[in-house]
């Protein structure tokens, strides 16, 4: 989980992630703990640039798929996606004010995989490279991996470098 939120924040602080703590369990599915593995998890990272990531994630949602983002700075925050709206609709009724919210992944982020698919063309049409490169992707895998890790062992892990060499 949250591998997509890892190479965001790689993105957004411009470092790669050195140390993490992970925890998480099996709260409303057992199935989760028979696998080894987390219906919600957190995992606190360390980059290299002395900066800080805390991630939680889940698998359930009642109110449909729930995806945000917080940065928090010494000056000021900023916060992406708070309420998952589906539209601009608000209905008020005797329940109070209800609004609807996104159901699945590829609901919330159809335009970022047409945007994904334009670019792709883009750069066949015209031979220019993506700014996004393999080890953007192998960074963040590995993250994910030293999450599991950390997960399964309660030990803070140090996460693996990227090595082209290999």
């Amino acid at each position: 989980m949250a591998v997509h939120d890892f190479d965001l924040a790689r993105w957004y602080l411009g470092a790669e992630a050195e140390q993490v703590w992970a925890i998480g369990g099996a709260y409303s599915v057992p199935a989760f703990t028979e696998l080894n593995d987390a219906e919600t998890g957190a995992a606190l990272v360390k980059f290299s640039n002395g900066t800080m990531g805390l991630f939680a994630a889940g698998r359930n949602s009642r109110h449909g798929y729930h995806i945000e983002t917080e940065i928090i700075g010494t000056k000021g925050s900023l916060r992406i996606g708070t309420v998952p709206e589906k539209n601009a609709v608000t209905i008020f009724n005797d329940a109070g004010a209800l609004k609807e919210c996104v159901s699945n992944f590829n609901e919330r982020f159809a335009q970022a995989y047409l945007s994904e698919v334009e670019e792709f063309i883009h750069c066949i049409q015209t031979g220019s490279k993506p700014a996004i490169t393999a080890k953007d992707g192998v960074q963040a895998s590995l993250l994910g991996y030293a999450c599991k890790e950390s997960f399964e062992t309660g030990e803070l892990v140090h996460v693996k470098a990227y090595s082209s060499t290999k």
